[in-house]
Order: structure tokens, then sequence, then C-alpha cells
């Protein structure tokens, strides 16, 4: 009963937060951007093209300058709203009333489903609203695989986007949205190595920025940065780019498990 009590409020704050709002507002304000770029490019240089809803859409040909922010940003956008509020909690020592209540492991358990959601929701909202404006301004065409606007054909689901290209669709928004989710978590986990709010919501753009800086050094092909090979129009192309993903996860469990067995004595507060 109280875990439900005690969840119901997380929820209510975050839903109230005018940070989740602000996080919103920026990755819709950044998807209008680029659908008007990207409407304004084929219309008056590309008009003879058989443009479709499908390959029209946010990280897919002929990336903006608005998708690439998009993608950067988001390990920024998706710890604004819970791990903040985490983050002062703990801080503040309000966490301990709780704790004392339901016990550690629920109290941590509860915030962590919460930041994953919050993490999960803005990116999973501002993919689906540039989905569905393409699906308005454009045809639902099945894309011509001879045109070359896809994806390469050496990369995963290269089939699915073809033959069912609205599976490939959600595939793709689902996956950003679950990596927004993780990193979320692993930004309010964070904040159990540094004490510092600010480094551990700056933590996972600071992970993108190095896996970045490595794909360009070492010329991976888009390989091993997700802001890179979760665009629909990169796509996943080598087993590479998963052990990536599979490794934030492992980074995410590794630091709950951390953060949730402190003593709490050395907690701050």
């Amino acid at each position: 009963m109280l875990e439900q009590i005690f969840n119901s409020r997380i929820l209510g704050r975050i839903l109230k937060s005018k940070m989740l709002y602000l996080g919103l507002c920026i990755e819709a304000a950044l998807v209008v951007l680029d659908h008007i770029t990207m409407y304004k490019r084929y219309d008056s240089v590309e008009p003879l093209l058989p443009q479709n809803a499908y390959v029209s859409w946010m990280g897919f040909v002929g990336v903006s300058v608005y998708s690439f922010i998009f993608y950067t940003i988001v390990p920024l956008i998706v710890v604004i709203p819970a791990v903040n509020m985490f983050c002062s909690d703990i801080n503040s020592g309000f966490y301990r009333q709780y704790i004392t209540r339901m016990g550690k492991k629920k109290y941590y358990s509860e915030w962590r489903k919460n930041i994953f959601w919050a993490g999960f929701s803005i990116i999973f909202v501002s993919l689906l609203l540039s989905l569905m404006i393409s699906l308005c301004l454009y045809p639902a065409l099945k894309p011509d695989q001879y045109i070359g606007l896809g994806p390469r054909r050496d990369v995963y689901f290269f089939k699915i986007f073809y033959y069912h290209p609205l599976v490939y669709s959600f595939i793709y928004i689902i996956l950003n949205a679950l990596l927004g989710g993780v990193l979320a978590v692993i930004s309010a986990a964070s904040y159990f190595v540094y004490y510092n709010k600010i480094v551990s919501m700056l933590f996972p753009f600071l992970i993108f920025y190095i896996l970045s800086v490595l794909n360009n050094i070492f010329d991976l092909d888009y390989m091993i940065c997700p802001g890179d090979f979760l665009q629909p129009g990169t796509s996943i192309s080598s087993w590479i780019s998963i052990a990536t993903l599979l490794g934030f996860v492992c980074v995410e469990k590794a630091l709950w498990f951390y953060a949730s067995h402190r003593r709490d004595e050395e907690l701050i507060g």
C-alpha cells in the first residue's frame, strides 16, 4: 500500500514538473523545424523523387541540422524531469522518511521505474509526433528500394523497412525511447558516484560524446554511437552496435545495484 502511494506521488510530481514539458517542447520544436526544412527541400529541390511518409520523419535521409541537434541532445533532455527530483530528494535527506518505512530496495525500485518511464516518454512522444506529421504531409507508400532513399542493404531490418515500413518505424521509435529511459536511469545512479547533480545529469551526454569521438577516430561507420546508428536512416548494421546497446544496459544495472546497496550513512543528506 505504501509503495503504491509513494509511486503515485512520484508520478504526480513528474507530471507536474515544468522540466518535463520543457523537454517535450524542445524536442517537439526540433521535430517541427525539421519537417519544415525537409518539406521545403523536397518541394523545391527534389520534386521528382517519389517521396513518402516513411522516409520523411526525424533521422532519415537528408538529415537536417534540427535532426542532428535532436539526436545530439537526447542524453540531456531525458534526464531533466525525474533525475533532477531524485537527486534533490537524496541531497536534501527527504528520502530518509520513506526508506525507514518501505525499505531502501523498494524506494529505489519505485524511483527507478519512474525515472525510466520519464526518459522513455519524452523520446517516444517526440518521435511519434515526427512520424505522425510525416504521415500527414506525404503519402504512405511503400518505399522503393531501387531509389535509394532508405537504409543500406547491409543493415538489420532492411527487409522489414521495404515490406513493412510502419513496423520498421515503430521498431526505431521504441529502440530510441528505451535508450532514453536507460540513459535517465544511468544519470540518476551516477549521482552516487559523483555526489554532484550537474555532473550526474551531464554523464550520459559525456558517454555519447566519447563514443562519437571514438567512432570518428577509428572510422567505425556509425557503429558505436547510439546517436548515429539509432537514427532510422542510418540503422543498425553490426553486432558492435547491438553490443553497445547491451553495454548501456549493463552500465545501468551495475550503477543502480551500486546505488541501492550503499550503506545509508554513506549517502548525502
